[in-house]
């Protein structure tokens, strides 16, 4: 992780630190999360004031203080005025001490899915030699922070990238300074920041601003946007992944099922079996983009197969659980779009018995809210669904495009003690929301 001392803290913050010499090992944000020797970052906002838990991290070992004014703490203390910008620099800076494969990912969907494949895929090569966020720390902070935890004997990173308004990929990017840069797709999410899609692809194709000149981008290419995206490049290399136009690592003799999913692997170094243990032909689609990633680190067929096969869902990311009454739970309550929602829907009506979808409101969607949560009514309706239960404003106009046997609550604890009743061993409960709707403790109260 990153180590510096006093006089490299000065050069690099352009700052006069008024303390005798001293060093820091380490980054932190989280008071909770001070160690003995790190430097704590805080600063203060419109609605927080980080500077009341300095003490904390001081009394839990913090080597110094980075911060905006000055506080009668007997610490180090550097103070500037924005501390989000120092935390990029002191990123950058450790960023360039490495010369090591830099994979950056982004796109609406399945970022932190493809970071996890390609993690297995690297562990198989390097052992635990090399860098992935353990969070999704995918924002101006959160990357800035797994930055700094690079280590003198890591041989690759995964940076997982993310925006909700434009220019923000593209100081992202610029600190990471990927080798390889991929793009998974461009759907609707963060349209409030954006306004529409093709300000999604605007927006992620920020990360080819920080792409190496000798680098290499991986792009979808079954995604509307994939020439936009391969006219941002200045010559770099591309290897296309995709299943429904012709691309260089695709995939064949797909069978979907209510354990995963096979595939046959096809690339321009050959041809691998794979057995995926994830849900949903959208996962296909992940492990190819995490394949085409790995190739452009030369890493060998055989271990991108065996990393893919021992990948685990992420938590709350179609995860299978035990439900109320033996009924099987599907928890992907971590976050949802419209896209993410249509394949959560493919995955539910692959399984037998009577099929029961919980949803909640779909944020950061614009003026095309109310459109986006009534073709998920439609769409689940069509998929043959049995049961659409909801909670939300939004999710009123999904209700009322799914018809009968669609419900709509006030509250999460009134919709689960609605299902409750009808649930057993035959029943299959698939759970989804964005983030801040709390989804969570619908999984909670279907677990009990």
């Amino acid at each position: 992780m990153i180590r510096l001392d006093k006089q490299q803290l000065e050069k690099i913050l352009a700052v006069k630190i008024t303390r005798n010499s001293f060093s820091i090992e380490g980054i932190v944000t989280d008071s909770r999360e001070v160690k003995p020797g790190n430097l704590f970052i805080t600063w203060q906002g419109e609605n927080f004031d980080g500077h009341k838990f300095c003490q904390q991290a001081v009394n839990q070992g913090a080597a110094a203080l980075l911060i905006n004014r000055p506080l009668t703490i007997d610490v180090p203390q550097i103070i500037v005025e924005d501390s989000i910008f120092a935390l990029g620099r002191l990123a950058a800076y450790w960023r360039d001490r490495f010369s090591i494969p830099v994979i950056g990912v982004t796109g609406s969907n399945g970022k932190t899915t493809v970071k996890n494949m390609l993690s297995a895929i690297l562990q198989e090569v390097y052992g635990n030699k090399f860098l992935a966020p353990k969070k999704s720390y995918n924002n101006h902070v959160g990357v800035p922070l797994t930055l700094s935890a690079l280590a003198l004997d890591h041989q690759a990173a995964i940076i997982e990238m993310g925006m909700n308004h434009f220019r923000e990929l593209s100081y992202i990017t610029k600190l990471a300074k990927p080798t390889v840069a991929m793009i998974t797709n461009a759907g609707p999410s963060h349209l409030a920041g954006v306004g529409d899609i093709a300000g999604v692809a605007k927006a992620k194709g920020e990360i080819i601003e920080g792409l190496a000149p000798e680098g290499t981008a991986i792009l979808n290419v079954d995604d509307a946007y994939f020439s936009y995206w391969q006219g941002l490049l200045s010559g770099q290399r591309v290897i296309s992944f995709g299943l429904e136009q012709p691309a260089m690592v695709t995939a064949k003799a797909i069978h979907l099922s209510p354990e995963g999913c096979k595939f046959l692997l096809v690339t321009p170094q050959g041809e691998k079996p794979v057995c995926l243990p994830l849900l949903g032909k959208h996962n296909i689609l992940n492990a190819l983009a995490a394949s085409a990633a790995a190739l452009a680190i030369n890493i060998n067929l055989e271990a991108i197969k065996a990393g893919l096969e021992k990948v685990e869902p992420e938590n709350r990311r179609l995860q299978r659980k035990a439900g109320y009454h033996g009924a099987l739970l599907i928890d992907d309550s971590y976050n949802a779009n419209p896209n993410s929602m249509h394949k959560a829907i493919d995955v539910l009506k692959q399984f037998p018995g009577k099929r029961f979808l919980l949803i909640g409101d779909m944020r950061e969607l614009g003026p095309e809210a109310k459109r986006y949560h009534q073709e998920i009514g439609h769409y689940a309706k069509e998929a043959g669904i049995e049961e659409l239960y909801a909670v939300g404003d939004l999710m009123q106009n999904a209700v009322q495009a799914f018809g009968n046997n669609a419900k709509h609550f006030d509250q999460k604890i009134n919709m689960t003690s609605a299902v409750k009743p009808f649930l057993d061993k035959n029943s299959v409960v698939l759970v989804k929301a964005s983030l801040s709707m709390g989804f969570d403790e619908v999984i909670t109260q279907l677990s009990q």
